[in-house]
């Protein structure tokens, strides 16, 4: 879970009613499951102060430093070029980390296998880039996730101008 940001209010017309769907979903791990989690989102900690029937598995922002074609993140010691940038993009970064761990897979070799993926796409996709413009197109789709991603440009590219333009649906 990478958080909880009240969403779809159309059928949870509530914030109560749609953290409970989270909670009900953790409910739904099986015992001795993982419960991944990012533990910097304060209502995902509180969601698992209690469980005990499955391995707690959580993951937060790790230490990184923008470069010029993405971001150069330290684990255990160990440091690692990646293609992608943005907080928010480590932190599913992490959180498919331990999901990994959880199947076998050591970080070592989770790192080295992703130093090459360049994002989902939509997902601060690299449209057209010349000179000192870069243009990216992002598919955020609500307001939290708007503004992780244009906080994400403009410390990836603080010596510019951004402008972001917005589609509302």
């Amino acid at each position: 879970l990478s958080g909880v940001a009240w969403d779809h209010i159309n059928v949870f017309p509530t914030f109560e009613n749609y953290v409970e769907q989270f909670a009900k979903f953790i409910e739904l791990i099986e015992a001795n499951g993982s419960l991944v989690y990012n533990q910097e989102d304060p209502v995902l900690q509180d969601l698992a102060k209690g469980v005990q029937h499955c391995e707690l598995k959580p993951y937060q922002t790790p230490e990184f430093t923008p470069t010029e074609t993405g971001t150069r993140l330290t684990f255990d010691g160990q440091t690692y070029d990646l293609k992608i940038f943005g907080a928010h993009n480590l932190q599913n970064l992490m959180g498919a980390m331990r999901l990994g761990e959880a199947i076998g897979i050591n970080p070592t070799s989770f790192f080295n296998a992703v130093q090459t993926f360049t994002g989902a796409g939509k997902r601060l996709q690299k449209v057209a880039e010349k000179g000192t413009f870069t243009m990216f197109k992002d598919f955020a789709h609500s307001p939290s996730k708007l503004k992780a991603t244009t906080k994400a440009v403009k410390e990836q590219f603080n010596n510019r101008n951004v402008i972001a333009c917005m589609e509302l649906h």
